[in-house]
């Protein structure tokens, strides 16, 4: 299909065809618009529009590119004036609207004349995050007699924002409780009334007593892989251990590392273990066991889930830096690790010189005639056997020891 055939069939039948879909999910929901102006290589000022809603066909936040229609009149009244066609022309009810977002342009956010300004004029109901935001400072500083710490935004691709995230909401957990049962009573806000009964809804709170404890062993483990000179290693011993831990909240213990089809063997939801701190709050809690039982099967997913994606990453050579580790002078003082390690390559013309110069370091060993000290490495061992072997001709046919280097 040529470039020109396939421009017509974006541009003439899958773009407007998507465009009346998202048009028609979104008509009667609310939703927020995300505004940019810019101009091209052409001096051509263009205007993009992207919402963010509520899909209740597909029950989920979908962000989606909405709209790009060229203006000719880049102040605030320019595109006021054109989103206001815009919405006309598709339909889209304008009342609908509860949030909007740009960059930090005073055409865009400024005190008077901007386009927000201009739209608050029509939609009193608009987000304005700054005023609530100041709202609930006074509130917090009220009850607490000191400034709230911010609220951290959650990224996607980082999962360092979860752990502070939710402690953040965890520590103004009342406060915030407060804040929006006062401003879904005072400004009839569908947000916050829908904020207002998440605060109020008491299986909220005890998952995320459960997530707390969880994010924070996942951000620990995150950054000792951010570390700058990690030990591979130790890192993959972490790691194993990690994927037990979780894995014994969920997983008969007794299965544990025995068999790779460990989902077979997933407890009962009232035998796992969801943290000490679940479940003093489950306990204490009048709630009714249907409800307690449906939240621990809802913690019991997450478990479940945590437990694949950590076997996923877990890598494929493990094993061998796992048997790679029994190397080192602390773990292997009579060098009888050293044959295991490399018995467990298969044979062949690089590995078998070495392997018989293992088997002549234990030799060595069992007959006492060289103990090495506590700062001399296995192979470093090895090498000065060697050398010593290969100056009667023992080796030299098979293996060459001046071609290694020797370790420091």
């Amino acid at each position: 299909m040529s470039a020109t055939k396939s421009t017509a069939l974006i541009t003439g039948v899958l773009g407007p065809t998507l465009s009346e879909k998202l048009i028609s999910d979104m008509r009667n929901s609310k939703f927020s618009i995300l505004t940019d102006e810019s101009t091209d290589c052409g001096k051509i000022k263009h205007l993009c529009i992207v919402v963010r809603y509520f899909s209740e066909k597909k029950q989920c936040i979908i962000t989606q590119y909405l709209g790009l229609m060229r203006i000719e009149d880049a102040s605030a009244n320019g595109i006021y004036t054109a989103i206001k066609d815009f919405f006309k022309a598709k339909g889209i009810q304008e009342d609908n609207c509860i949030g909007f977002a740009s960059d930090g342009a005073s055409v865009m956010v400024g005190k008077h004349n901007s386009l927000y300004s201009k739209l608050r004029d029509d939609i009193p109901h608009l987000c304005c995050s700054p005023k609530r935001r100041e709202t609930y400072n006074v509130l917090y500083e009220t009850i607490n007699n000191e400034s709230p710490l911010q609220n951290p935004g959650l990224a996607d691709t980082r999962w360092l924002s979860r752990y502070t995230a939710v402690k953040r909401i965890l520590d103004q957990w009342e406060e915030l409780k407060l804040h929006f049962r006062l401003a879904a009573n005072k400004e009839k806000c569908y947000m916050a009334d829908y904020l207002n009964k998440m605060y109020n809804d008491e299986p909220n709170l005890l998952f995320m007593k459960f997530l707390l404890p969880l994010l924070e062993k996942f951000q620990t483990m995150i950054l000792k892989f951010q570390a700058r000179n990690p030990d591979p290693n130790k890192l993959f011993k972490e790691l194993r251990d990690f994927q037990h831990d979780i894995m014994s909240r969920v997983v008969n213990p007794n299965r544990i590392g025995k068999d790779s089809n460990w989902d077979k063997h997933i407890m009962h939801t009232n035998a796992c273990f969801y943290g000490t701190v679940f479940q003093l709050a489950c306990t204490a809690s009048q709630l009714q066991e249907t409800y307690k039982t449906n939240i621990k099967d809802k913690c019991k997913l997450f478990l479940v889930e945590a437990v694949r994606e950590v076997e996923y990453r877990v890598p494929a050579s493990g094993e061998h830096l796992e048997v790679l580790s029994l190397m080192t002078p602390k773990d292997d003082r009579g060098g009888g690790r050293v044959v295991s390690v490399l018995d467990s390559y298969p044979r062949g013309r690089e590995i078998d010189p070495l392997r018989d110069l293992a088997s002549c370091f234990l030799q060595f060993f069992s007959s006492k005639a060289l103990k090495p000290s506590g700062s001399t490495t296995a192979f470093g061992v090895m090498l000065s056997i060697a050398h010593t072997m290969s100056s009667s001709g023992y080796l030299q046919s098979v293996w060459d020891p001046r071609q290694v280097a020797e370790e420091p």
